[in-house]
Parts: C-alpha cells; sequence; structure tokens
C-alpha cells in the first residue's frame, strides 16, 4: 500500500487519474462519432467490440473484405460483419447462415403485429 504525506496528494492522484480516463473516453466518443454510420462496423465479439470503419484500417488478409480488429487483432468479414470465414466466399456463408435471416424475419415481423420497436441507442456502448 502507498503511503501519502498528505491526504491532498492522494486526491490529486485521483483527480489526475480521472482526468486521463475522461479524456480517453471524449477522444474514443469523438473519433466515434467522426465515423459515418455507413461505415461503422463493431467487432462481433463479446469480450473486444471495437468499433472498427470500413476504411480506416488496410485489410491484413489476402481477401479484400477482411480487416484485423486493431484491439483483439481477430479477423473480421466487412462484407459479413461476422468473424471471418476463411474457406467460403460471402455468398456461400450467406446461403449456410441463411436460417438466421429468416429468424430476423420473424422476429420483425412479431414486433411489427405487437407494436413493438428497435431501441436507437444502446446504454451499453460507451
Amino acid at each position: 500500500m502507498m503511503s501519502f504525506h498528505h491526504e491532498s496528494e492522494f486526491d490529486e492522484m485521483k483527480m489526475n487519474y480521472w482526468k486521463r480516463r475522461l479524456s480517453y473516453m471524449w477522444r474514443q466518443k469523438m473519433k466515434e462519432d467522426s465515423v459515418s454510420v455507413v461505415e461503422k462496423i463493431y467487432f462481433p465479439n463479446t469480450n473486444c467490440s471495437m468499433l472498427i470503419s470500413k476504411t480506416e484500417h488496410p485489410s491484413g488478409s489476402d481477401q479484400t473484405n477482411v480487416q484485423a480488429c486493431i484491439k483483439c487483432c481477430g479477423p473480421l468479414c466487412i462484407d459479413c460483419k461476422v468473424p471471418s470465414h476463411y474457406d467460403l466466399s460471402c455468398a456461400d456463408y450467406k446461403n449456410i447462415h441463411n436460417e438466421s435471416k429468416v429468424d430476423d424475419m420473424i422476429l420483425k415481423c412479431l414486433a411489427d403485429d405487437n407494436g413493438w420497436r428497435q431501441i436507437t441507442k444502446s446504454m451499453h456502448k460507451s
């Protein structure tokens, strides 16, 4: 445990920590707001969910639609918005995973029938 000569020294350290933290959060928010809605992709990994711009980062693979996440270095297919599917084309991948589209359509119909609406901004994203 650190010892402080004065309580004000400890308070100053706390204040500096929060200044750095808020400054970082503000820069991240400004960066996120500068990316157009069309180019925004959140990495679909529950441990990362980093904001990735379609045009910001150069491709890290032979496939032009694959980028590496700058935070976790995981591959991402920009077109499908899923972790990369190396051995399949995007069309083949979408055909294989067509069941999720059907489920999405059923959910949308259910939501329309019940008057549900989608939340526009998640409270969990910072």
